[in-house]
Order: C-alpha cells, then structure tokens, then sequence
C-alpha cells in the first residue's frame, strides 16, 4: 500500500455546460499535478487496512438502515441526469508528476498529458453515452509524454 504525503494541484478547471447539460459533455481540465508517496511497511499496512475495513463497515451498517427503493419504481430524472453526466465527463490532465520512493529507491512517473473521454459502441468518434445505450462503458485514454525513471540509491 502506499502513503501519500503530499500533493498539489497547479489548476482546476470544470466546464459545465449547464444549457446542453443532456447533449453535451463535463469538462474536467487538471494542470500541474505533483503526488509524493512513500511505500508503508507490513505493520503500517495492516493498521491502515484495519481502519479502512471498519470504515467500510460502518458505511455497510449505514446503509442497511436506509429504506429500500420501491419495487418496479423507474429511476427519477434526477437518476437519470445524473448516470448521463457521469457517463460523459471527460478528464484532461496536463503536466503530472508522481514520485513514489521507499528506502533507498524511487519511482518518478511524469506525464505531458492524458485525455480521457467517452466512447459509443462503434469506437468511430467520440460521443455522448446515453445512460440506457450502455451495456460496457466505453473510455478512450489517450497519453503523451510519459516517462518512467527507477532509481536506487545506495
């Protein structure tokens, strides 16, 4: 498992069309993005997991207690709004780094940019999903620049 220590993010950008919000795509732009993470060790691990499994409990016990939704009852449009903006939101990153290290080695990953959007069924051009239209989410992930650099220092 890995702990991250610190990152940061240069730029947000969200372009929401809100007037063609069922037409056309969420814009999420992200530019100069540095991740710094550290290997846990095995004692490390298992607390962070033991944490992690409890949370997860209690969100299970949570929504035990929440009331089912009724039988035969067709999602809402706020439903369906919702699966078409998730279906479609396309993501650009530029400039991202991450370093990984533990002990004496580390991990560089640096990218020039990433793009990724939503594809139909066809895989011609992109395209706006309609909820209903999915049996397989299709993305296509597009990277430029990516370099990896392993180092050990001893």
């Amino acid at each position: 498992p890995l702990m991250i220590e610190r990152g940061r993010i240069g730029k947000l950008g969200i372009s929401i069309p809100w007037t063609r919000l069922t037409s056309e795509p969420v814009k999420v732009t992200v530019e100069d993005v540095e991740i710094s993470a550290h290997v846990m060790g095995e004692e490390e691990g298992r607390m962070r997991q033991e944490v992690k499994e409890k949370a997860r409990q209690k969100r299970h016990a949570d929504r035990a207690e929440m009331p089912p939704p009724p039988a035969g009852e067709e999602p809402g449009w706020v439903d369906w709004m919702l699966a078409r903006v998730q279906n479609n939101v396309q993501l650009e990153v530029h400039r991202a780094r991450v370093h990984v290290y533990k002990d004496e080695a580390s991990l560089d990953i640096l990218l020039s940019s990433l793009f990724i959007s939503s594809f139909g069924s066809l895989w011609s051009s992109p395209d706006f999903v309609e909820p209903g239209d999915i049996g397989l989410m299709r993305k296509r992930c597009s990277l430029s620049g990516l370099s990896v650099y392993v180092e050990r220092c001893n």
